[in-house]
């Protein structure tokens, strides 16, 4: 749970203070590259499969060469929040197989759940130590249960519920709704620039993935 939850929520929440929101959505959109990449160690059925496999590793990571190398130009900091959403994306991949390899018959709203209490745990004694002055506001107050409640505690349950079923590989790349809303959102609401290093690296790691994550069904009898 500290894996799947804990650490990539902190590191999302620290990372972002110093890169934009649609290039940390681009970054953790990356998620299945890494569920790949782990998989060639640690979970033979999940390995990239065959020449298509190995090139859509291969043109995932050019994505994020492509990515690190044009788009993070705002000095170390930048450079730093990249890196932690990176390492965020790494666990998210890592989570998403511990959970496939030791709770795939358990209730998907059950580990939700305690990766909520874990969580909550975790970090409530750093927390204590940073209570601010005064209560936040209402729209505060609302973001917050929106993002807690449908964006955090939801949305875990049914891509735990994906992971039983279908796998990690497979599970992982509805991840791609993350860059492409966060992309939207930052442009529409905050008004960001997407560059076309940004584009390109997306379009890479999303294709690499794809072939990344593919499986051949056999053939029924």
């Amino acid at each position: 749970m500290l894996v799947q939850s804990t650490a990539p929520l902190l590191l999302l929440t620290y990372g972002q203070q110093y890169v934009s929101a649609s290039f940390a959505g681009i970054l953790v959109g990356a998620q299945p590259l890494f569920v790949a990449l782990l998989a060639l160690r640690f979970a033979p059925d999940e390995r990239p499969q065959g020449w298509r496999g190995l090139t859509g590793v291969l043109l995932g990571l050019v994505g994020l060469v492509l990515l690190f190398g044009a788009d993070l130009r705002g000095g170390r900091l930048a450079l730093l929040g990249g890196a932690l959403i990176l390492v965020a994306a790494v666990c998210y991949a890592a989570g998403a197989m511990l959970i496939h390899r030791r709770y795939a018959e358990a209730p998907p709203l059950g580990v939700a759940t305690s990766a909520m209490l874990v969580t909550t745990v975790a970090v409530a004694v750093p927390a204590s130590a940073t209570v601010p002055t005064r209560l936040p506001g209402l729209e505060a107050t609302a973001a917050l249960l929106v993002l807690g409640i449908a964006c955090t505690g939801a949305t875990l349950a049914l891509f735990y519920k994906l992971i039983t079923q279908i796998g990690p590989a497979r599970a992982a790349l509805a991840f791609y709704l993350s860059p492409a809303f966060a992309v939207v959102f930052g442009v529409a609401f905050l008004r960001e620039q997407i560059s076309m290093a940004a584009v390109l690296g997306l379009a890479a790691i999303v294709v690499g993935s794809v072939l990344a994550a593919h499986r051949t069904e056999p053939t029924p009898p």
